[in-house]
């Protein structure tokens, strides 16, 4: 029977949910600019001849979406016990 080393499988389940943070984050980030950019051209009203429009970035950044912020309280206890399972496994055949 194997045994495990098991701060070694800890540690690595949670490089996995850190990692599974940083890859939900930068799919939240993506669909974000996705959906900022069709909603602005869409919505953006008419200018007249001449005219600029400019953008507050500060109330944009300022604006976050609850799910930006629950996503990686979900995503790093999946990763981990993802990797929990992973790493802990017997070497042995079952």
């Amino acid at each position: 029977m194997a045994t495990t080393n098991m701060p070694v499988v800890i540690l690595r389940s949670i490089y996995c949910g850190i990692a599974s943070v940083v890859v939900a984050m930068g799919l939240v980030i993506f669909a974000a600019v996705a959906f900022g950019t069709y909603w602005a051209v869409k919505n953006a009203p008419p200018t007249s001849q001449g005219g600029e429009v400019g953008w507050d970035l500060v109330t944009l950044a300022h604006n976050t979406p609850t799910i930006g912020m629950l996503l990686p309280l979900l995503a790093f206890p999946i990763g981990f016990y993802l990797g929990f399972r992973y790493f802990s496994r017997s070497a042995a055949p079952k």
